[in-house]
């Protein structure tokens, strides 16, 4: 239940945030390139649809991923992943109280993150799967636009650069109030999992801007756009 109020929550926050700032982005692309005698028709519109939903796809794929490695950072590790049940202070698996430790309700946790991270990972590589196809066919039929793709992925790749700062300082907050401060509940194991797992989403997206703008990494210099 948990999970349903947070798809639910995440779904508002982009009704009323998400959409009405990707619809400025839409129109002042289109202002730009009216502006520069470049077309806007329906192929534009499609083009547009298709990296967006291929960009949220990739999205809730990596948000599986970090579920998946949180509970793999549990096996690894488990209280600096889902800390005491007891609420007692444990340093690297040294825990300072003498009772046994009930962690049913971490386990629980576990299992969890197992199931949900499943679950985004099967339903974003599916939707990521159609959009990829027709982007293959909207470039068959030659009404792909690489230029919007080319916008959004440079787009893309400068949110992902800012999560993947915050994340990283992150990680090293919680690891130093960790061993030094020793404050409870302090478990930096799923955000270890999630910086890695938005590490590499960050890397692809950015390579392809990259390519966008001409950069090749050990191949000569091409006129085109990165081979996706």
């Amino acid at each position: 239940m948990d999970a349903f109020f947070g798809i639910v929550a995440l779904l508002v926050v982009s009704l009323f945030v998400i959409v009405p700032a990707g619809f400025v982005l839409v129109a002042a692309f289109a202002y730009v390139r009216v502006q520069k005698g470049q077309p806007v028709d329906i192929g534009t519109g499609l083009s547009a649809y298709t990296v967006v939903l291929l960009g949220a796809s990739a999205l809730v794929l990596t948000l599986g991923v970090a579920r998946l490695l949180t509970a793999l950072m549990g096996e690894i590790a488990f209280d600096y992943t889902y800390g005491d049940a007891n609420g007692d202070v444990v340093i690297f698996g040294l825990d300072d109280s003498s009772g046994a430790t009930d962690l049913g309700a971490d386990d629980d946790r576990q299992s969890q993150d197992v199931a949900t991270g499943l679950a985004l990972v099967i339903v974003g590589g599916i939707v990521g799967l159609g959009h990829f196809w027709l982007r293959s066919f909207l470039k068959d039929r030659g009404t792909f636009d690489r230029g919007v793709e080319g916008a959004w992925d440079t787009l893309e790749a400068l949110v992902l650069g800012v999560i993947v700062l915050v994340l990283v300082a992150t990680v090293f907050d919680e690891t130093l109030s960790r061993a030094i401060v020793t404050k409870e509940g302090s478990s930096p194991g799923d955000t270890i999992a999630a910086m890695f797992a938005f590490i590499g989403l960050w890397a692809v997206y950015g390579y392809r801007a990259l390519g966008h703008l001409g950069v090749r990494f050990g191949r000569p210099q091409t006129s085109g756009g990165v081979p996706l």
